[in-house]
């Protein structure tokens, strides 16, 4: 939630006077980034975050599997450890990794979390949450474009991913593509309407094209469903409504 109260100040600061000034709303636009499947499970206040934490990546793995996947260095277990060592499925393996990814997200070493992914994108290449996932932790890399082929390619294995949908809204609005972002949103909304960031994200485009009224019905939705809202983020977001009702 941090991303979008910091946007919201600088949005404020951009605007200045709402009423008599002359000035126009300034197009700003936030990004609340998504995630699928696990990672709905929040921990931390943006709406993305997992909260399953996890031992040591080899502890998952075992039997020099980790080697193999993720590249880690280590010593070969011996011959009895990898007699009385006990055999996980596909399945173990690929959510120990997950959680891996999620506990590397959560203390915001985004790079190791983008490593994790990837290893799942060769363990589990039809799941879409993964390539979403991998898009999120590509995206706080930097990595834009990177993070667009992974949101596309999500979308590609599951065309009704409201997240994967969003976060590829999010990139195209940055690039003031918003257009091509207010179809996806709307879209989201279609398939989830309970699903309130595709609402804020609508909300911006509307006050971009000065729709105001439009604007704020899409920011009081996306107050009403968003649950344990933290207060400051709330308040500065009645503040810009107000702000727009005396434009």
């Amino acid at each position: 939630m941090s991303l979008i109260l910091n946007a919201l100040k600088r949005a404020e600061k951009q605007r200045g006077p709402a009423e008599g000034s002359g000035s126009k709303p300034l197009f700003n636009p936030l990004v609340v980034e998504s995630k699928g499947g696990v990672l709905q499970k929040k921990k931390l206040p943006l709406i993305l975050i997992g909260l399953l934490l996890a031992g040591g990546v080899t502890g998952y793995l075992g039997m020099g599997i980790a080697k193999k996947i993720l590249g880690i260095d280590g010593q070969t277990p011996s011959e009895n450890e990898q007699a009385t060592a006990p055999q996980q499925t596909p399945q173990e393996i690929a959510a120990g990794i997950k959680e891996e990814a999620i506990k590397a997200y959560q203390e915001g070493n985004f790079d190791l979390s983008r490593q994790k992914w990837e290893a799942l994108v060769n363990l589990t290449p039809t799941d879409s949450e993964v390539y979403n996932n991998l898009g999120v932790s590509l995206k706080k890399l930097g990595k834009k474009e990177e993070a667009q082929q992974a949101y596309r390619t999500a979308l590609s294995l599951n065309s009704s991913y409201p997240e994967a949908l969003n976060n590829l809204g999010v990139l195209l609005l940055e690039k003031l593509m918003a257009d091509e972002a207010r179809q996806l949103f709307e879209k989201a909304i279609q398939i989830n309407p309970q699903y309130p960031d595709p609402h804020f994200h609508l909300a911006l485009i509307f006050e971009e094209k000065k729709e105001l009224s439009e604007a704020l019905e899409k920011f009081q939705t996306y107050l009403n469903l968003s649950k344990d809202l933290d207060p400051e983020m709330k308040n500065k977001i009645e503040m810009r409504m107000v702000s727009l009702q005396n434009f």
